[in-house]
């Protein structure tokens, strides 16, 4: 309105016979200096403030998670749940990268799925060393059994040594006052 109403002021004064020139320069630099700083203020205001932020923590977070869970050897224990966090993840790269849909909503599903293959990635983790201990618990189950079947273990005097070390058996002693064998006291072999 304010442009219209400056051209009609613009021929109002050619028309009585006024200068012009001055007043022409200035009236159209201002007129149009407006446009290119609004046209720059709608771009940064949609582009830079954007309200869902890029889910960098949640993706690298899920990132750790999976290669967490692949040293865990979830692979082997657990391999659904560990398949479906590495689909998840690569899932969320992807929606990230994508160029179709809106900021937002290209980052809200991102954090989604990045979240969805960190709590999968989790599970399998847990899956694993679960699995782990019951190996453990399996094994210990079979030695006690197998302790009970041997029956109990005579106690064993104590020799002042050292537990898990053996003592030493005592030495023959030289002065022995027990008579040598001789030949006439063994048992007859026969065929002698």
């Amino acid at each position: 309105m304010r442009f219209a109403l400056t051209r009609a002021a613009l021929r109002f004064q050619l028309f009585v016979g006024g200068r012009t020139d001055r007043l022409v320069e200035t009236n159209m630099e201002t007129s149009r200096s407006w446009i290119p700083c609004a046209l720059a203020a709608c771009t940064f205001t949609v582009l830079g403030c954007s309200s869902v932020k890029r889910p960098t923590a949640e993706l690298a977070a899920a990132s750790t998670a999976v290669a967490k869970a692949d040293e865990s050897q979830a692979a082997s224990q657990a391999p659904l749940p560990l398949k479906n966090a590495r689909d998840k993840l690569g899932s969320a790269n992807q929606v990230v990268d994508d160029s179709h849909k809106s900021t937002d909503d290209r980052h809200t599903n991102a954090r989604r799925l990045a979240e969805e293959a960190l709590a999968d990635a989790d599970l399998a983790d847990a899956q694993s060393r679960a699995a782990a201990a019951r190996h453990s618990a399996d094994e210990l189950r079979i030695t006690i059994d197998a302790l009970r079947r041997a029956g109990p273990v005579p106690a064993q005097p104590d020799t002042g040594a050292s537990p898990g070390i053996p003592a030493a058996a005592p030495l023959p002693s030289s002065t022995s006052t027990a008579p040598l064998a001789s030949p006439a006291d063994s048992p007859a072999i026969p065929g002698r």
